[in-house]
């Protein structure tokens, strides 16, 4: 199919700094201009709105003209945009080879994403194993001077009570620590 497509897109970047995300929403789309299949048509891209936790999310409304339906599954592809919506022409007719190169780029991009994701959780599995450790030693070697309350143990780790709880509970039911009068202390036999 070698027919025009009209199409509105819109692109979304969520981050911080505020700055940082427009700058990139804007390079996106000088990229688009660059692209001598693609034609902006339109734009609406409203300032950076704020969200929680101090993030960011820019949005840009974009009509554009491409050259062809590869044109605009090539956009889809490198792009990411949130949604397509084709203006024109009212119906779209594939060749079966067109088509199943899109299919197959779809399908390529899926699989490294899903490999991506596979191997941040593996890490994020061991970065959490050996931080649980890691927190476990070091309530361990607050006590080593003598017993402490909660509150003190805190400040000697830098985490709030509530987070060194967890490590402490696990402590005691490990019988590592033991507490007395609301302190806690090392158990003789560890010590």
């Amino acid at each position: 199919m070698n027919e025009a497509i009209i199409f509105r897109s819109i692109l979304e970047i969520v981050g911080k700094p505020k700055e940082h995300i427009e700058q990139t929403m804007d390079m996106y789309i000088d990229k688009i201009k660059k692209d001598r299949n693609l034609k902006i048509i339109s734009i609406d891209k409203p300032e950076a709105e704020s969200h929680e936790k101090d993030l960011f999310s820019v949005i840009a409304e974009l009509e554009i003209k491409a050259k062809t339906a590869g044109d605009l599954m090539l956009f889809c592809y490198e792009y990411m945009p949130g949604s397509v919506e084709i203006l024109e022409p009212g119906e779209l007719i594939y060749k079966a080879h067109e088509f199943t190169g899109f299919i197959n780029d779809i399908q390529s991009k899926l699989h490294k994403v899903d490999m991506l994701v596979k191997n941040l959780s593996a890490e994020n599995q061991v970065i959490t194993k050996n931080g649980t450790q890691l927190m476990k030693n070091i309530v361990l070697i607050s006590l080593e001077s003598g017993p402490r309350s909660l509150t003190e143990i805190s400040k000697m780790c830098g985490m709030p009570e509530e987070h060194i709880n967890k490590f402490v509970k696990i402590h005691i039911k490990e019988n590592r620590i033991k507490e007395i009068d609301g302190k806690y202390a090392l158990n003789k036999k560890e010590s």
